[in-house]
């Protein structure tokens, strides 16, 4: 079987929970099975310091997650 490339994308949110623990599992097994696994991740810590008007625009569209993103699928 030959080795894949994979991306893994994850918001980590205020607490810790069972989407964080399968991801973690999710990365770990691929690349247990000799995949290339890159991740993507982001805190919604980030929220704390944004006003309301920004806040609701990249809940809508954030542009600068969507340039960072891009880079790494390219």
């Amino acid at each position: 079987m030959s080795a894949e490339r994979y991306l893994l994308v994850h918001n980590f949110y205020q607490q810790t929970g069972g989407e964080d623990a399968v991801f973690a599992a999710e990365t770990n097994l691929l690349r247990s099975r000799g995949h290339e696994v890159a991740t993507y991740t982001v805190h919604n810590d980030r929220i704390a310091d944004m006003n309301q008007v920004r806040l609701v625009a990249d809940t809508i569209w954030n542009a600068s997650v969507y340039r960072e993103l891009a880079a790494h699928v390219r």
